[in-house]
């Protein structure tokens, strides 16, 4: 509380004529009833030389249904993170969810998604493939979030690096996680210090 407390303080210490800087919330949303949502991400160590890729399934209520890390090796960030949209609508589909929300924070990939590339790519290839998986979905959304909202994943995504190469399926997370989780269930918002130039 001190902590927060001398923050805004500073904040309206540091105001200049030419900027307007203030505090915003970015708050997990709760998917709607009979709808599940998984939030994905990635990470790289050392550049491309060790990536993994992570994501957890909430329901309306935000309990948490499963998840997954999986490390992958040597992999661009970008890919990292298509691979984890894939393996996220692998998971939906094994567990046998039918209508889904996918969240991750990546603008990029989402633009990929919507939009195709130019060239033939291996990221393509696996959305594509994200596609095709896609097809047996009564319902699905694909958004892109704050980073803020997406802490879960982003911790899920990290623990990879402590598991052996390849997919790992998570009944339960890890206590740390969890914790992260409760808070998302209640609405806590996370807190963030916005520049925004005029």
């Amino acid at each position: 509380m001190e902590q927060m407390e001398f923050a805004f303080m500073n904040s309206r210490r540091n105001q200049g004529s030419s900027t307007d800087q203030g505090w915003e919330t970015k708050c997990w949303e709760k998917p709607a009833e009979e709808v599940v949502k998984i939030n994905y991400d990635s990470s790289s160590v050392g550049g491309s030389k060790s990536a993994g890729c992570g994501g957890t399934i909430r329901n309306h209520k935000g309990d948490g249904l499963g998840g997954f890390v999986n490390k992958i090796g040597y992999c661009p960030p970008l890919q990292a993170e298509a691979w984890g949209l894939l393996r996220s609508i692998q998971l939906v589909k094994h567990l046998g969810f039918k209508n889904i929300v996918l969240e991750g924070d990546s603008t990029q990939l989402t633009r990929i998604f919507r939009d195709g590339a130019a060239t033939r790519t291996p990221i393509l290839n696996i959305v594509q493939a994200c596609k095709k998986e896609l097809r047996i979905m009564e319902s699905w959304r694909l958004a892109t979030i704050p980073r803020e909202t997406n802490a879960v994943a982003d911790r899920m995504t990290k623990a990879s690096r402590y598991y052996p190469k390849g997919f790992h399926l998570l009944s339960q997370p890890p206590i740390d996680i969890s914790n992260l989780m409760e808070l998302d269930r209640l609405g806590c918002p996370n807190w963030c210090f916005m520049y925004n130039q005029g």
